[in-house]
């Protein structure tokens, strides 16, 4: 197989780019830095920025025992659990303010690598690049990543149902896996954040 025929073959199953492999591990790189740098500035702003109400509320919640926050999520939050147990299973690491941010930060920098793998379906060369330097440094995006709520993770399984879903039912060669990762994405979607039905 020669490299025009790779090319077609990774278009047709999605993978979006006819750039030679040297650009392309050119194009990875500069993705890398902007993941990294995106979860650098969230670090810092996790160090300095105050503590606020919803916040606290979050800190509380996942501050327990597991069946605390099982608990504290259904009545309290009035939301689904998913949220809250991950998060406290993530404190029981550090249960400091600073360590309970970068699990959102986490949360983004794994959505920017989604953006970027769909940005390889959508688009081609610098546009590539382009549209995850705007999602990446969009003030939404930041905020989030320092956010102590269930947001970031809601962005993330967004961005993986699009993906998987594009994957599985979209692309001109659809994937089964895809599809099932797609259908478990999807219930876990619906564990922690009901607004998540509208795109399942």
């Amino acid at each position: 197989m020669n490299y025009s025929d790779h090319a077609r073959t990774a278009n047709s199953i999605g993978l979006g780019t006819t750039d030679p492999p040297g650009k392309r591990k050119v194009a990875n790189y500069i993705i890398a830095t902007i993941v990294i740098l995106n979860f650098g500035v969230s670090l810092l702003l996790s160090l300095i920025l105050n503590v606020w109400i919803d916040e606290a509320f979050t800190l509380n919640d996942t501050g327990g025992s597991l069946t605390f926050a099982v608990k504290q999520a259904l009545n309290f939050e009035l939301q689904p659990p998913l949220y809250f147990v991950l998060l406290n299973l993530w404190r029981m690491v550090n249960s400091s303010l600073f360590f309970a941010r970068v699990f959102s930060g986490v949360c983004i920098a794994t959505t920017l690598v989604v953006a970027a793998m769909l940005g390889r379906r959508f688009f081609t060369g610098a546009a590539q690049i382009w549209s995850l330097l705007i999602i990446a440094f969009n003030p939404f995006t930041i905020w989030a990543a320092t956010e102590i709520r269930f947001y970031p993770l809601v962005i993330l399984f967004s961005s993986l149902l699009i993906l998987f879903f594009y994957d599985g039912y979209i692309s001109e060669i659809p994937s089964r896996r895809a599809r099932l990762l797609y259908l478990i994405v999807a219930v876990l979607s619906l564990y922690t954040q009901s607004l998540l039905s509208k795109i399942i």
